[in-house]
Protein backbone atom coordinates (compact mmCIF):
# COMPACT_ATOMS: atom_id res chain seq x y z
CA UNK A 1 0.00 0.00 0.00
CA UNK A 2 2.95 2.17 0.64
CA UNK A 3 3.85 2.15 -3.40
CA UNK A 4 0.39 3.82 -4.43
CA UNK A 5 1.14 7.31 -2.97
CA UNK A 6 4.82 6.99 -5.10
CA UNK A 7 2.93 6.17 -7.95
CA UNK A 8 0.77 8.88 -8.30
CA UNK A 9 3.47 11.24 -7.70
CA UNK A 10 5.56 9.67 -10.63
CA UNK A 11 1.61 9.81 -12.94
CA UNK A 12 1.47 13.70 -11.76
CA UNK A 13 5.59 14.35 -12.84
CA UNK A 14 5.22 13.03 -16.31
CA UNK A 15 1.62 14.82 -16.94
CA UNK A 16 3.02 18.29 -15.64
CA UNK A 17 5.85 17.76 -18.14
CA UNK A 18 3.58 17.09 -20.84
CA UNK A 19 1.96 20.17 -20.16
CA UNK A 20 4.79 22.09 -19.96
CA UNK A 21 6.09 20.44 -23.65
CA UNK A 22 3.14 20.82 -25.26
CA UNK A 23 3.47 24.86 -26.47
CA UNK A 24 6.66 23.71 -27.92
CA UNK A 25 5.77 21.42 -30.04
CA UNK A 26 1.95 23.45 -30.83
CA UNK A 27 3.65 26.46 -32.17
CA UNK A 28 3.32 27.36 -35.67
CA UNK A 29 6.29 27.68 -37.62
CA UNK A 30 7.65 31.63 -38.17
CA UNK A 31 6.50 32.68 -42.05
CA UNK A 32 7.90 35.63 -44.11
CA UNK A 33 5.69 38.03 -45.95
CA UNK A 34 5.79 37.18 -49.24
CA UNK A 35 7.46 39.85 -51.72
CA UNK A 36 4.82 42.76 -52.74
CA UNK A 37 4.94 42.22 -56.73
CA UNK A 38 5.77 45.79 -58.75
CA UNK A 39 6.64 46.62 -62.73
CA UNK A 40 9.74 45.81 -64.17
CA UNK A 41 10.04 47.12 -67.83
CA UNK A 42 12.08 45.05 -69.85
CA UNK A 43 14.11 46.13 -72.94
CA UNK A 44 16.00 44.25 -75.50
CA UNK A 45 17.08 43.27 -79.13
CA UNK A 46 16.59 40.90 -81.20
CA UNK A 47 19.10 39.78 -83.56
CA UNK A 48 19.91 37.05 -86.11
CA UNK A 49 22.20 34.06 -84.46
CA UNK A 50 24.41 33.42 -87.26
CA UNK A 51 24.15 36.96 -89.28
CA UNK A 52 23.99 39.22 -85.62
CA UNK A 53 21.33 41.61 -87.96
CA UNK A 54 18.33 42.78 -85.73
CA UNK A 55 15.12 40.97 -86.33
CA UNK A 56 12.32 43.18 -86.88
CA UNK A 57 8.51 42.13 -86.19
CA UNK A 58 9.63 40.22 -83.76
CA UNK A 59 6.02 39.17 -81.14
CA UNK A 60 7.78 39.52 -77.55
CA UNK A 61 4.95 37.53 -75.14
CA UNK A 62 5.28 37.64 -71.46
CA UNK A 63 4.08 34.18 -69.60
CA UNK A 64 0.74 34.45 -68.49
CA UNK A 65 0.49 38.16 -69.29
CA UNK A 66 -1.59 39.54 -71.91
CA UNK A 67 0.67 42.44 -72.84
CA UNK A 68 2.46 41.76 -75.97
CA UNK A 69 5.16 44.14 -77.64
CA UNK A 70 6.76 44.18 -81.01
CA UNK A 71 10.51 44.43 -82.19
CA UNK A 72 11.17 47.66 -84.61
CA UNK A 73 13.20 48.05 -87.56
CA UNK A 74 16.13 48.03 -85.09
CA UNK A 75 15.45 44.60 -83.54
CA UNK A 76 14.43 46.53 -80.13
CA UNK A 77 11.37 46.26 -77.61
CA UNK A 78 9.98 47.35 -74.86
CA UNK A 79 7.64 45.78 -72.47
CA UNK A 80 6.49 45.60 -68.81
CA UNK A 81 5.63 43.24 -66.63
CA UNK A 82 4.68 42.21 -62.41
CA UNK A 83 7.19 40.16 -60.88
CA UNK A 84 7.63 39.71 -57.35
CA UNK A 85 7.44 35.99 -55.37
CA UNK A 86 7.69 34.47 -59.05
CA UNK A 87 9.98 34.61 -62.29
CA UNK A 88 8.46 35.63 -65.23
CA UNK A 89 8.72 33.98 -68.86
CA UNK A 90 8.95 35.75 -72.34
CA UNK A 91 9.06 34.35 -75.55
CA UNK A 92 10.03 35.52 -78.89
CA UNK A 93 8.66 34.77 -81.98
CA UNK A 94 8.42 35.01 -85.38
CA UNK A 95 8.26 33.33 -88.96
CA UNK A 96 11.09 32.26 -90.35
CA UNK A 97 12.87 31.85 -86.87
CA UNK A 98 12.79 29.20 -84.52
CA UNK A 99 11.18 30.93 -80.66
CA UNK A 100 13.32 32.06 -77.80
CA UNK A 101 12.59 31.80 -73.93
CA UNK A 102 13.52 33.10 -71.39
CA UNK A 103 13.21 33.37 -67.71
CA UNK A 104 13.24 36.98 -65.80
CA UNK A 105 14.02 36.34 -61.81
CA UNK A 106 11.69 37.73 -59.44
CA UNK A 107 14.39 39.94 -57.82
CA UNK A 108 14.69 41.22 -61.59
CA UNK A 109 15.48 45.21 -60.82
CA UNK A 110 12.65 48.08 -62.30
CA UNK A 111 14.78 48.28 -65.60
CA UNK A 112 15.80 44.98 -67.04
CA UNK A 113 17.71 43.88 -70.21
CA UNK A 114 16.68 40.82 -72.27
CA UNK A 115 18.49 40.23 -75.32
CA UNK A 116 17.10 36.95 -77.62
CA UNK A 117 19.18 35.50 -80.32
CA UNK A 118 16.91 33.36 -83.23
CA UNK A 119 17.95 30.85 -85.08
CA UNK A 120 16.90 31.47 -89.00
CA UNK A 121 14.79 28.92 -90.79
CA UNK A 122 15.81 28.00 -94.18
CA UNK A 123 14.44 30.57 -96.55
CA UNK A 124 12.41 30.86 -99.85
CA UNK A 125 12.92 33.25 -102.56
CA UNK A 126 10.31 35.35 -104.97
CA UNK A 127 11.89 36.85 -108.13
CA UNK A 128 10.60 39.11 -109.99
CA UNK A 129 10.53 39.54 -114.13
CA UNK A 130 12.92 42.32 -113.80
CA UNK A 131 15.37 39.88 -112.02
CA UNK A 132 14.61 41.41 -108.20
CA UNK A 133 14.91 38.73 -105.60
CA UNK A 134 13.49 38.87 -102.22
CA UNK A 135 14.56 36.37 -99.81
CA UNK A 136 11.14 35.20 -97.82
CA UNK A 137 9.72 33.51 -94.37
CA UNK A 138 8.94 30.29 -95.96
CA UNK A 139 6.60 29.14 -93.07
CA UNK A 140 4.74 33.02 -93.73
CA UNK A 141 3.92 31.97 -97.52
CA UNK A 142 0.29 31.73 -98.85
CA UNK A 143 -1.53 31.95 -101.84
CA UNK A 144 -3.92 35.05 -102.11
CA UNK A 145 -6.24 37.02 -104.44
CA UNK A 146 -8.06 39.96 -104.38
CA UNK A 147 -11.79 40.27 -103.68
CA UNK A 148 -12.92 43.47 -105.23
CA UNK A 149 -14.47 45.99 -102.83
CA UNK A 150 -13.73 43.87 -99.82
CA UNK A 151 -9.53 43.24 -99.17
CA UNK A 152 -7.78 40.01 -99.78
CA UNK A 153 -7.85 36.26 -98.86
CA UNK A 154 -5.27 34.00 -98.45
CA UNK A 155 -4.60 30.68 -97.81
CA UNK A 156 -2.07 28.05 -96.99
CA UNK A 157 -3.34 25.95 -100.14
CA UNK A 158 -3.40 26.89 -103.86
CA UNK A 159 -6.40 26.93 -106.06
CA UNK A 160 -5.46 24.91 -109.19
CA UNK A 161 -7.11 23.22 -111.60
CA UNK A 162 -5.08 20.55 -113.83
CA UNK A 163 -5.07 20.14 -117.86
CA UNK A 164 -7.69 18.02 -117.47
CA UNK A 165 -10.08 19.96 -115.38
CA UNK A 166 -9.00 17.81 -112.49
CA UNK A 167 -9.01 20.36 -109.22
CA UNK A 168 -5.99 20.62 -107.17
CA UNK A 169 -5.15 22.07 -103.71
CA UNK A 170 -1.90 21.52 -103.25
CA UNK A 171 -0.40 22.53 -99.51
CA UNK A 172 2.80 25.10 -99.54
CA UNK A 173 4.29 22.39 -97.95
CA UNK A 174 4.00 20.10 -101.25
CA UNK A 175 5.43 22.67 -103.34
CA UNK A 176 9.21 23.28 -104.37
CA UNK A 177 8.82 25.83 -107.27
CA UNK A 178 6.40 27.92 -109.28
CA UNK A 179 7.56 29.17 -112.31
CA UNK A 180 5.98 32.11 -113.59
CA UNK A 181 5.14 34.91 -115.03
CA UNK A 182 1.78 33.47 -114.95
CA UNK A 183 0.42 34.23 -118.54
CA UNK A 184 -2.93 33.90 -120.07
CA UNK A 185 -4.28 30.32 -121.36
CA UNK A 186 -7.86 30.20 -123.27
CA UNK A 187 -8.10 26.27 -123.83
CA UNK A 188 -8.60 25.46 -119.88
CA UNK A 189 -11.18 22.74 -119.49
CA UNK A 190 -11.91 23.76 -115.67
CA UNK A 191 -12.94 27.61 -116.89
CA UNK A 192 -15.06 28.71 -120.24
CA UNK A 193 -13.10 32.21 -120.31
CA UNK A 194 -9.48 33.28 -120.07
CA UNK A 195 -7.31 32.06 -117.77
CA UNK A 196 -3.70 32.35 -116.00
CA UNK A 197 -1.54 29.32 -115.63
CA UNK A 198 1.88 29.03 -114.43
CA UNK A 199 4.34 25.76 -114.47
CA UNK A 200 4.53 24.23 -111.22
CA UNK A 201 7.20 21.67 -109.29
CA UNK A 202 6.42 19.26 -106.56
CA UNK A 203 8.76 18.00 -104.16
CA UNK A 204 7.63 14.96 -105.11
CA UNK A 205 9.46 15.34 -108.14
CA UNK A 206 7.10 16.10 -110.65
CA UNK A 207 5.66 19.06 -112.86
CA UNK A 208 2.61 20.67 -114.22
CA UNK A 209 0.88 23.24 -115.31
CA UNK A 210 -1.39 24.50 -113.18
CA UNK A 211 -4.34 27.21 -114.08
CA UNK A 212 -5.15 29.97 -111.39
CA UNK A 213 -8.80 28.97 -110.39
CA UNK A 214 -9.49 32.58 -109.28
CA UNK A 215 -8.61 34.46 -112.22
CA UNK A 216 -11.35 32.66 -113.68
CA UNK A 217 -13.85 34.93 -112.21
CA UNK A 218 -11.83 37.72 -112.82
CA UNK A 219 -9.43 37.92 -108.93
CA UNK A 220 -5.73 38.94 -109.14
CA UNK A 221 -3.93 35.89 -108.00
CA UNK A 222 -0.90 36.82 -105.86
CA UNK A 223 1.48 34.91 -103.16
CA UNK A 224 2.00 36.51 -99.65
CA UNK A 225 4.86 36.25 -97.55
CA UNK A 226 7.17 38.14 -95.30
CA UNK A 227 10.49 39.79 -96.65
CA UNK A 228 12.80 38.02 -93.97
CA UNK A 229 15.03 40.69 -93.77
CA UNK A 230 12.48 43.94 -93.32
CA UNK A 231 9.99 41.49 -91.73
CA UNK A 232 7.29 43.43 -93.41
CA UNK A 233 4.59 41.07 -95.71
CA UNK A 234 4.51 41.74 -98.81
CA UNK A 235 1.90 41.02 -101.93
CA UNK A 236 3.23 39.27 -105.00
CA UNK A 237 1.35 39.33 -108.07
CA UNK A 238 2.28 36.05 -110.03
CA UNK A 239 1.96 38.22 -113.85
CA UNK A 240 4.88 39.66 -113.12
CA UNK A 241 6.97 36.87 -111.21
CA UNK A 242 9.39 34.76 -112.82
CA UNK A 243 9.90 32.08 -109.75
CA UNK A 244 9.13 31.27 -106.68
CA UNK A 245 11.27 28.58 -104.42
CA UNK A 246 10.66 26.71 -101.16
CA UNK A 247 12.55 24.74 -99.10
Amino acid sequence: MTQVPQLKKLVWLACSAAIIAMPLFAAPARRHAAAPPYDVTITGIVSDATTLRPVASVEITVENFKTKATTNAEGKYSISARVGGLPVRLTAARSGYSPSTQTVTASAPTGTTLNFSLQSKPTGSVKDVAGNTVAIDADSFKFAYLIPFSGYASSDTANFCLADGTVSHPDRSEIAKIIGPAAPQSNAKCCSTQVLAVQVAYKDGHTATAFLSDSCIGNEVDVLARDHFSGQFVYFNLTNVAEVNLP
